[in-house]
This record gives structure tokens, sequence and C-alpha cells, in this order.
């Protein structure tokens, strides 16, 4: 134990080993703010790569799967559903590309002057609104997309339209 005695002397330990040995207990509000917004951006990031995967995933499989006949609602909402998840896709990889550049001007500020620095932490702010937007627009696109896909579905087996004959 590094207990610090009366005199400011630990026993066995120089002040180096006893500060290594608290470990979270030395660090200060900034040090753990900071380590939240690394989690932060790190599920983010987990996040940004999933719902990619994900949606790139779903674009092959309607690209393999839709009926592209005769043209009709059916094959116009398949269709839409594809373009919009592929839009969707381009706005995930964008946001990534973004979240990428950030990072980039991040550590330029660090390691540059004072000048240098404020026209970095624009680029920030720049890049940080332009992920903000790609973020949004991805979801939009997914969310328009499934719902073409869902109504192009329900085309194909209405009774007026699709392959079930009225009875």
């Amino acid at each position: 134990m590094c207990d610090v005695m009366a005199t400011g002397q630990s026993r066995g330990y120089d002040q180096k080993t006893c500060n290594d040995r608290r470990g979270l207990e030395m660090t200060t509000d900034s040090d753990r703010a900071h380590q939240m917004v690394m989690m932060q951006l790190e599920a983010v990031n987990k996040l940004d790569y999933f719902v990619l995967g994900a949606t790139m995933a779903i674009c092959a499989f309607l690209a393999k799967t839709n009926p592209y006949g005769p043209w009709n609602f059916e094959a116009t909402f398949m269709l839409a559903s594809l373009l919009l998840l592929a839009a969707s896709v381009f706005c995930g990889l964008k946001r990534l590309d973004v979240n990428n550049w950030i990072l980039h001007a991040n550590a330029k500020a660090l390691s540059g002057d004072d000048e240098a620095k404020h026209e970095y932490y624009q680029w920030v702010a720049d890049f940080s609104k332009a992920a903000n937007r790609y973020y949004w627009w991805r979801h939009i696109f997914l969310a328009f997309g499934l719902l073409c896909y869902l109504a192009g579905k329900l085309i194909a087996v209405s009774p007026t339209t699709g392959c079930i004959p009225a009875t």
C-alpha cells in the first residue's frame, strides 16, 4: 500500500510508483471527461460501421431478389427502395469519411501553433456539421427505403394488383 506517512514519504515506494498504483484515483475530472468522450466516439464508430454493413447487406439482398419484370407499381416500389437504400449507404460512407477527417484535423490542431489551431478547429466544426447532416440523411433514406420495400410487398399481395387472385 502507498500510504503517505506524516513526513510526506511513502512506505517503501517512491512517489511515481504510488501514483501509478493509484491509477484512476489520481485522474482529474478532465481526464475522466476525455475518457468518456473517447468511449462515446468508439461507440458511435462501431454503430456507424454496423449500420453501414447491415444496409449494404440489405442492398445486396434486394438487388439479388427483387422482381424486375414488367413495369408495374410493385417493380417501381422495389426499385425505389433499392435506390433509397443505396443513397443511405452513400451517406454512411461519407459520414465515416468525414469522421476520419475530423480526427485528422484534431491531430493537426494539437500539433500546430495557435493560428493553425484556430484554423483546424474551424475545420473540425465544419466537418462535425457535415457528419451530423450525413447521419440524419442516412437514417431518412434508410427509413424511406424500408417503407418503399414494405409498400412494394403489400402491393404484390393485394387482390387487385398482385399475384393473389380476387375471389
